[in-house]
């Protein structure tokens, strides 16, 4: 209607016809059970109202109020949503099997060094064990020294040899002691 009374009279949407009324251009999208067009009444649809300020110069003279019934776009729209969620869901577990894959592998892969490590740490506790009773056990006297000429090794032997006690010696210089 372009009289400024009439307008809005049978309008379902009070909101966007008074935005429109102001100048503004309004849009809204629902769901109709039923909707009645000039070919008959309409039933499921997806409508889109548009509502325009219908100017005469600076005069808001009425507003349009149009319809769209765009039930197949959103079908359409419905019916791409479906297929990205099935493929986001296929991709999503492809990705999950293959993080599940890997931390399997990968825990597999840990648990064997594990077991490595404790197989080598036994060996070379056996071996320190066994070089420790030859070095305790050995007639000849047995010295280390390290890289500042300080005394590390000092066994039984060369207590005897040069009678000095190990606790008395490791850690001072050779030169001190020995010579």
């Amino acid at each position: 209607s372009s009289v400024h009374d009439d307008i809005g009279g049978t309008s379902r949407n009070l909101d966007a016809l008074a935005a429109a009324l102001r100048g503004e251009i309004r849009h809204k999208l629902e769901f109709r059970p039923l909707f009645h067009a000039r070919g008959g009444e309409l039933h499921d649809r997806h409508i889109i109202q548009t509502y325009m300020p219908l100017r005469d110069g600076e005069r808001i003279a009425g507003v349009f109020e149009l319809y769209a019934d765009i039930t197949p776009s959103v079908e359409r729209i419905g019916e791409h949503l479906v297929r990205i969620a099935l493929i986001l869901a296929a991709v999503f577990g492809s990705l999950h099997a293959i993080l599940f894959l890997s931390a399997r592998h990968a825990d597999r892969v840990l648990q064997r060094r594990r077991e490595a490590l404790a197989s080598s740490m036994q060996r070379i506790a056996v071996d320190e064990a066994r070089l420790r009773a030859m070095h305790d056990t050995a007639l000849d006297g047995i010295i280390g020294i390290d890289r500042e000429d300080r005394l590390t090794e000092f066994n039984h032997a060369a207590e005897r040899m040069f009678g000095w006690r190990r606790e008395e010696v490791i850690g001072r210089p050779m030169a001190e002691l020995l010579v």
